[in-house]
């Protein structure tokens, strides 16, 4: 009964692959225009700095001088390559720089910063149309649809972090949607083109988030097992899909692991992801006291006001001196103390993570003697010591992650947040439960996302910004039977309204 219903499913799934009429598209395509124009009067001339000032000054070295670096002289990999490259074809089409400009005068002009921010207008939307199209093929409902585009946009692309920097999350996210999407087709179709197509898409996310390659390693093998068996019986396509989609994904990261290789001496994608392993093995040896309290610390403002200040907590625990202040990074005196690599000068768990990593780079015979030779090694040693807390400190840091919707000061929009992501765990679980392998292919690596954040990063919120689009489609999959149901129930309400008076 239930294969016949999956397969039922799966004729109306191929029967709606392209059933968008002409008019849908017009009025969704008015509705991204008018939300991107609202984005666009919201770009702010802040200045850049920090990881968007990493990030432009590559962009700026590819486009003038053709080499990856950050200073213009020494070739890098601590940044993945697909943004910058992309940044540095914006900024050589569509950003004139006089040749006496420099990174620094750049930097210190608002004009120019707002232009190059004006990047972020393209993200925004092709991100909307492409969370429309993947709504619009699991809900089929366009109304449901165009709400959910709304949503993403107010919660996600028009968050001040995202919009008026220049980082990472805006690609990422919108390489994942246009990955999810070509999977599903290739689940529909059984194409070699849509495995080509899903395999350079997965290879450009890696190169886009270079953690996303190590969640790869688990999903690519769950994907191929889900290609292969079709209702209990091997596809006859299933071995040239397989083999399409894993040589598109390795040909498509090859290029940037053999340069690395040959310019740097080593070979991945960046060598960032060993100082964020650091930092969560240094933040696994806080307290129990501060376990309690990093749900405090970790909780959206509105969260702290509204429930935790209720339960006992106060936000003295977290300014300089209080009980819970290791958890904030930049404490006083951390920032000039940092510089000498020794994590007992600094107070914040942060702060001792970059010490670590500073004592290490300068080969500090102390520090290396306690925690190794590299990142790496430190990070090992520190979370093998003591491997059950590292377990242990995975709710923590996933309540963390959660909370990346815009508008942490609102309670209502920060209890959304908390509804999508609960639909968000749902959804796999409810997919696998009714052999629906349409959700699992839609779930499964954003899952995985999320979850490798939990285990091995120190799981800041932006890091799950990416998975927004997906948590609040989630949502609409969980709840459109019952909106479906309140609608009816209206409908019945206002026609026999009509019909009494």
């Amino acid at each position: 009964m239930n294969s016949q219903l999956n397969c039922t499913e799966e004729i109306k799934a191929k029967n709606t692959l392209f059933s968008i009429n002409f008019k849908e598209v017009i009025l969704v395509s008015l509705l991204i225009l008018i939300l991107a124009f609202i984005s666009f009067l919201s770009i702010e001339t802040y200045n850049i700095t920090d990881d968007s000032e990493e990030n432009f000054r590559i962009s700026y070295n590819l486009k003038e001088k053709g080499i990856y670096s950050i200073d213009g002289n020494k070739s890098t990999d601590i940044r993945e390559p697909i943004p910058n490259i992309i940044n540095a074809i914006y900024l050589k089409c569509f950003i004139k720089i006089p040749e006496n400009e420099n990174v620094g005068t750049i930097l210190k002009n608002s004009n120019y910063i707002k232009r190059i921010l004006f990047i972020n207008i393209i993200y925004v939307v092709i991100i909307l149309f492409s969370v429309w199209l993947l709504s619009f093929k699991l809900i089929k409902s366009f109304l449901y649809s165009c709400c959910i585009v709304v949503l993403t946009w107010f919660c996600f692309l028009q968050h001040d972090m995202y919009l008026n920097h220049l980082l990472t999350e805006l690609p990422a996210s919108l390489f994942l949607l246009l990955f999810v999407l070509s999977s599903l087709y290739l689940f529909e179709k059984r194409n070699l083109l849509y495995a080509i197509i899903t395999g350079f898409l997965f290879g450009i996310l890696c190169l886009t988030k270079s953690s996303y390659f190590y969640v790869s390693i688990i999903s690519i093998p769950i994907y191929i097992m889900v290609y292969f068996f079709q209702k209990g019986a091997i596809h006859k396509n299933g071995l040239k899909i397989s083999i399409y989609l894993v040589l598109s994904f390795l040909f498509t990261l090859s290029p940037w692991i053999l340069r690395n290789y040959l310019v740097l001496n080593r070979m991945g994608l960046s060598s960032r992801g060993d100082v964020v392993l650091l930092t969560r093995a240094v933040k696994n040896t806080m307290t129990n006291e501060e376990y309690k309290g990093s749900f405090y610390a970790y909780a959206p403002v509105s969260f702290q006001k509204t429930i935790f200040d209720k339960l006992g907590y106060n936000e003295n625990d977290l300014l300089p001196g209080g009980k819970y202040c290791r958890l904030i990074r930049h404490q006083p005196g951390d920032e000039e103390n940092v510089i000498y690599g020794d994590p007992n000068l600094v107070t914040s768990y942060w702060e001792k993570a970059k010490a670590i990593s500073i004592g290490i780079d300068k080969k500090n015979k102390k520090i290396i003697d306690q925690y190794g030779k590299s990142k790496l090694e430190a990070s090992k040693r520190l979370i093998f010591k003591n491997l059950d807390r590292h377990i242990y400190m995975v709710l923590p840091f996933s309540w963390r992650g959660i909370w990346s919707f815009s508008g942490r000061t609102h309670f209502i929009i920060m209890l959304f947040d908390l509804l999508c992501f609960l639909c968000f765990f749902t959804v796999p679980l409810m997919a696998i439960k009714n052999k629906n392998n349409t959700l699992f292919i839609f779930s499964l690596f954003s899952i995985g996302i999320f979850v490798f954040h939990a285990l091995f990063s120190h799981f800041l919120w932006r890091y799950s910004a990416p998975l927004i689009p997906i948590t609040i489609i989630s949502f609409m999959v969980i709840f459109k039977p019952f909106l479906d149901y309140l609608y009816i129930r209206i409908n019945k309400y206002k026609h026999f309204s009509w019909t009494k008076f």
